[in-house]
């Protein structure tokens, strides 16, 4: 049990600290979440490390070369609460649920301003990493089936409410970085 509290403390302290150096907001609230997700076991001090991907979102490793890795992306409350939405709601109603990375925990800072969510890493499983015929072909089905299923479906007029346009230049942006898609 000591070892536990011990490797806890480790995780903590040193993500609170990475998280401050680059002056991220509700180091504290998320510590708490993945304490309660990883069940305190995490490993010795050296074996913890936070690699950022881009602006408010990084990769935690936990447990070395080999250990489990995790995405952590902050979020305003409004973004978080539609993320969590296509994740746990939408997709799902599609039958699509197991097409997208997994939303493992969520932890909303004390102010209210920020949210983090904890997603499950897909590593390379990414466009950007392997564009390979198979793949790309893979997630234009994909793109296809999300509007054929979508069609008439009862929580088209939810999605449109809460969906957000970002514009053509995050689309090109999107599709250039090859956001996650999970394959079959």
């Amino acid at each position: 049990m000591a070892h536990r509290v011990r490797a806890s403390r480790t995780l903590r302290e040193q993500l609170a600290r990475s998280l401050d150096e680059r002056g991220e907001p509700g180091a504290a609230e998320l510590c708490d979440a993945l304490e309660r997700l990883l069940d305190g076991a995490a490993a010795s001090e050296d074996t913890i490390g936070l690699e950022r991907l881009q602006k408010g979102v990084y990769r935690l490793r936990v447990g070395g070369g080999s250990g489990r890795t995790l995405v952590l992306k902050r979020h305003t409350p409004a973004i978080a609460h539609t993320d969590r939405l296509v994740v746990e709601r939408w997709l799902p109603a599609l039958g699509l649920g197991d097409r997208c990375p997994r939303l493992l925990a969520a932890a909303a800072q004390r102010e209210g301003r920020w949210v983090w969510h904890v997603y499950e890493d897909l590593r390379c499983d990414t466009l950007a990493d392997r564009r390979e015929r198979p793949r790309l072909e893979a997630a234009v089905d994909l793109i296809a089936q999300l509007h054929t299923r979508g069609v008439g479906h009862p929580l088209l007029p939810e999605v449109r409410w809460h969906g957000r346009d970002h514009g053509a230049r995050s689309l090109i942006t999107n599709l250039r970085d090859g956001r996650p898609v999970r394959f079959a």
